[in-house]
């Protein structure tokens, strides 16, 4: 990590636009994107914690305004909160495993305490005096 916009974006945590990577020293060429122009990085962030980057690329030179980055900024912290949303989500979800786990054993346990007045142990049978 820590190399090229994408790693430099995800070490920092801040946001970076260039308008022509030929001209940016820490600028790594993807073989698969070889017309790449322009290129923004945004951190997908929440609170100081980065959970990704969002990379956009252009073929075009000065392809990206402040206004675009502000957009971006915006849907990176989308991203980020249903990130988080689906992060709370799934541990909700396996509390609650846990929690019908433990219910379910004890509902199956035959020595767990039974409700008062209701044993069904036949030394326990009500006697007629």
């Amino acid at each position: 990590m820590g190399q090229g916009l994408v790693g430099i974006a995800a070490l920092t945590g801040e946001e970076k636009i260039v308008n022509d990577v030929r001209q940016e020293p820490v600028y790594r060429p993807i073989d698969s994107l070889p017309e790449t122009r322009s290129e923004v990085v945004i951190p997908i962030k929440i609170e100081n914690r980065v959970l990704g980057v969002l990379d956009v690329q252009s073929d075009h030179l000065n392809a990206f305004s402040d206004e675009d980055v502000n957009i971006q900024l915006t849907l990176a912290a989308q991203v980020a909160t249903a990130l988080q949303n689906a992060r709370s989500f799934a541990r909700a979800q396996r509390l609650v495993a846990a929690q019908t786990h433990v219910t379910t054993s004890h509902d199956q346990d035959p020595l767990a305490a039974e409700p008062r007045g209701q044993s069904t142990h036949p030394d326990h049978a009500p006697h007629q005096i």
